[in-house]
């Protein structure tokens, strides 16, 4: 008997959890709706944290106690969130066998809880510093980068 040969986005849908039905496309591309739904609720949204926080940088830097040097210290670390994103996914792959469908739900998740968070603490400042303000920046730039 021949051996069964599979497509590549069969291949693909196996490594991530299973097959879709869109996979299956004569093509192999999906239909266009589901590129667009997952700009819709994946790509832009990943971000929307880090972007608020940008937009009211305004009134940060007037309530806050870093002042004007408050962008530069988000800026920093959402740089330094952005260095830990591609190690911990290798882990939690290695560590915890996570399939990546696992990964983006905790991403979107953390995106959530980020939000939550700048909601509750954003005027919060822990000796001269807004630690809650780094915590929102450091865990949205994760998930956005996560997702």
């Amino acid at each position: 008997a021949a051996p069964e040969t599979r497509a590549p986005a069969t291949e693909a849908a196996a490594a991530i959890g299973g097959p879709h039905e869109y996979q299956h496309e004569p093509h192999g591309r999906p239909e266009w709706h589901i590129d667009v739904l997952y700009v819709a609720s994946g790509l832009a949204v990943s971000w929307i944290v880090v972007d608020g926080v940008f937009a009211q940088i305004a009134t940060f830097d007037r309530t806050q106690p870093e002042g004007l040097a408050l962008a530069t210290y988000l800026g920093a670390v959402s740089a330094t969130a952005n260095t830990v994103v591609v190690p911990w996914f290798e882990w939690s792959q290695a560590t915890l066998g996570w399939p990546v469908r696992r990964w983006v739900l905790v991403m979107a998740w953390c995106q959530v809880g980020s939000c939550v968070l700048a909601a509750a603490t954003w005027y919060v400042s822990v000796g001269g510093y807004s630690v809650f303000l780094y915590a929102v920046m450091f865990l949205s730039s994760i998930a956005g980068n996560g997702q």
